[in-house]
């Protein structure tokens, strides 16, 4: 693990004035930096705050970072930057997928997907007026032991799953995998309700999707949002002929975030099932699986719109419906994936762009906001 340690640079004060290894590079007539191109300088497109939630200390020493660049590495004055803690699932790239187009261990995660989602936030004409680094932490899985008040039904892990699988859009036949158990109804009138397990809330049918993020913050990582890529949603449910019988399925939903203000903003983040993303193209409109293309462009647009999630936080009324943006197919924000292309026909729109609070970025800050 490469711990996000500050860096060990120190800073000489000037009277008033102070040099810093990352000039500005000068101002426009709006106060933006000129050096975010003229689609973020136009005294339009601004985001809803000032500020990146870093003190000007945090970005001279700097932080270290696993990518877009490997070590030490200091921050922008004049440009705002999102911190990404990054928890990748153990072994995910030798994972079987059912899919016979490519193997996960052919796409290279920095260099094939993080460092083009980097690129295209901030570009200065398509992005959307941030840069992006990241770093890269253990990952935190299977949750404590689950039984049900009767007796008649326990789990080792309250979320972890191997064993047979099914997608139910896929035909019926089962394969061998693992994931993480978004629901499971066998525990259904079998624990109390608002039971609670390591503080975590479960309802009639057990919901985990607030588990995802269950690992402890270093005090180091505070101002660091949380991106969990993870293989598979699964969902343990009974047969509609037989209630007593139960399968273990492939949920639709591949990427989801946890935003919402009634959750712990430190319980809060993103979630992206690689694996799962890569078996899906037969049940969606693709009709087929992915190319290996195909999936890595996905897999960059899937990432980018989870992340604007934690910024843009719960958005409805206006053009916006459900947290998305309506009618607008090359906004990130919107409701449709651009098939083949990804971020490459991504373009920043006005609607979310003046969205983008870094002071209340979910996983990060409270709705208080901080400095």
């Amino acid at each position: 693990m490469r711990s996000a340690f500050y860096c060990t640079f120190c800073v000489i004060f000037f009277g008033a004035r102070f040099s810093f290894g990352d000039p500005p590079g000068g101002l426009d007539d709006d106060g933006e930096p000129i050096s975010l191109g003229s689609a973020r300088t136009n005294a339009i497109l601004h985001h809803a705050s000032s500020g990146d939630g870093l003190t000007v200390r945090e970005e001279y020493r700097g932080f270290f970072f696993d990518c877009p660049t490997t070590g030490p590495t200091r921050l922008s004055f004049a440009e705002k930057e999102l911190l990404v803690q990054v928890e990748v699932i153990p072994g995910i790239e030798g994972t079987p997928i059912v899919n016979p187009n490519f193997t996960l261990s052919e796409i290279n995660l920095k260099e094939d997907i993080l460092n083009p989602v980097y690129a295209f936030f901030a570009d200065p004409e398509r992005g959307l007026g941030f840069r992006m680094y990241w770093v890269f932490t253990p990952f935190s899985f299977d949750g404590p032991p689950l039984q049900s008040t009767d007796g008649t039904l326990s789990v080792e892990h309250a979320y972890r799953y191997h064993g047979e699988i099914y997608n139910r859009k896929l035909g019926s036949t089962p394969f061998l995998g693992d994931g993480f158990v978004m629901r499971d109804v066998r525990f259904k009138k079998k624990l109390p309700k608002e039971i609670l397990y390591d503080n975590i809330y479960t309802h009639d049918t057990l919901f985990f999707a607030h588990k995802f993020f269950p690992s402890q913050r270093n005090s180091l990582l505070e101002k660091f949002v949380k991106l969990a890529l993870i293989d598979r949603l699964l969902e343990i449910i009974p047969d509609t002929n037989d209630r007593s019988v139960f399968a273990t399925q492939v949920k639709n939903e591949n990427a989801f975030s946890e935003f919402r203000s009634a959750v712990d903003y430190q319980k809060s983040g993103a979630v992206v099932a690689m694996v799962a993303i890569a078996e899906e193209g037969p049940t969606t409109k693709l009709y087929r699986h992915y190319t290996k293309e195909e999936y890595i462009n996905r897999l960059r647009w899937v990432i980018a719109h989870e992340l604007m999630h934690l910024l843009v936080r719960e958005q409805n009324g206006g053009n916006w419906e459900g947290n998305h943006i309506k009618n607008n197919p090359e906004a990130l924000m919107g409701y449709n994936f651009p098939y083949n292309h990804g971020l490459s026909h991504v373009q920043g729109a006005q609607a979310e762009i003046e969205k983008i609070n870094f002071r209340t970025r979910a996983s990060v800050a409270p709705e208080g906001g901080q400095e």
